[in-house]
């Protein structure tokens, strides 16, 4: 499932690969799923996944279902 998803975060442009593992580490701590962008954002390491990736990640419609409707 991991490599499935790390092919989708390739495509989310000003992700690199260091942003990618530090949300995939992120992940498995969680138990595989984050409930919210409040629970996202509580987990990963913000020095390594900076503002412009998370603007980036709510555009391409990576948080849709974290953002809730």
């Amino acid at each position: 499932m991991l490599p499935k998803l790390r092919a989708g975060l390739n495509q989310v442009r000003m992700l690199g690969e260091t942003s990618q593992k530090v949300i995939l580490e992120a992940r498995e701590r969680v138990g595989g799923k984050f409930q919210s962008l409040m629970h996202f954002l509580e987990n990963i390491e913000r020095r390594k996944v900076n503002v412009r990736v998370v603007k980036m990640l709510v555009l391409s419609g990576a948080m849709d279902r974290l953002l809730g409707e």
